[in-house]
């Protein structure tokens, strides 16, 4: 699978990209999606690194209900591993070590997926 490396995040959509996890954050998080108002926002719009530590503003629309609480706290969990880089955002492929992408890895891919069982 291809995972985007956010570096500095001036160039991810937050909501939009692929870039936290296997889905887009809105598909992860549907619930806060609906309730925020910064959509097509980038991640450096929404983050604000200090220190390697990162403080996120989301901007919700209202106050949140509990369903929605506990949906935020999960976000909130996986964003807090989320360290700004130096650097250029980038792609990598997670089927090979290197993150560089083979049709080796790819057909060794396919061929885990056939054997998997349903």
């Amino acid at each position: 699978m291809r995972k985007d490396h956010c570096g500095k995040g001036i160039k991810i959509q937050f909501w939009q990209d692929r870039w936290l996890g296997d889905t887009q954050l809105r598909y992860q998080f549907p619930l806060i999606y609906k309730l925020t108002t910064t959509k097509m926002k980038r991640v450096s719009d929404l983050g604000h690194s200090s220190n390697k530590n990162v403080t996120w503003n989301l901007r919700l629309r209202r106050y949140f209900n509990d369903t929605e609480a506990i949906e935020l706290e999960g976000l909130m969990v996986r964003l807090s591993n989320v360290v700004f880089e130096e650097g250029a955002n980038y792609l990598s492929w997670d089927g090979e070590k290197g993150g560089q992408f083979t049709v080796k890895s790819m057909f060794k891919r396919l061929q885990e997926v056939e054997r998997s069982p349903t």
